[in-house]
């Protein structure tokens, strides 16, 4: 899945680690398992350069309504190749999207109560302070899961995801 970066950046980023997403979707599963019946939880993201950017989206089974929370963080090029300070920050950022879906099940339940809430956020990066760091939120309503499915259909049909990225960005 193609994850558009808050910096501009020249290269590529790389995808999280597969086990890191399963590991941080059976989490959410489990942690919020009364509030998203009828929900499927994608994680993904990208590390850039200069940047790591996290994804967390809920989905609808039985619709095409899906609600994606994006957490961003600057990283140093230098830390960049750190594993520690890596999985730190990703650390932070999940408890930022767990937090986030707390408060939002705190009004109401399941995806009508998170689209409701994105809804009233916007879809720009906001810059907020956690753990004394400057971290970068957004919101929208992208159903990875489709976007997923969509993808593993071009591919089926022989298509070059990264090729068609790159002639996207042209």
């Amino acid at each position: 899945m193609k994850y558009l970066p808050r910096k501009k950046v020249s290269k590529k980023g790389n995808d999280l680690p597969k086990e890191f997403l399963r590991n941080i979707e059976k989490l959410f599963v489990d942690q919020f398992k009364q509030q998203l019946k009828q929900s499927e939880v994608i994680g993904g993201g990208q590390i850039y350069p200069e940047e790591i950017q996290f994804c967390l989206s809920i989905c609808n089974l039985k619709s095409l309504a899906g609600a994606s929370i994006y957490v961003s963080s600057d990283i140093e090029k230098e830390h960049i190749e750190n594993p520690e300070t890596v999985t730190d920050i990703l650390k932070s950022m999940v408890d930022v999207v767990a937090s986030w879906m707390s408060q939002t099940f705190e009004k109401g339940s399941g995806l009508d109560a998170l689209l409701k809430e994105i809804q009233a956020q916007g879809s720009s990066w906001q810059s907020f302070s956690w753990e004394k760091k400057t971290m970068y939120i957004r919101f929208d309503k992208t159903n990875m899961a489709l976007e997923k499915a969509a993808d593993d259909f071009l591919v089926k049909q022989g298509f070059d995801l990264d090729e068609l990225d790159e002639e996207d960005e042209n």
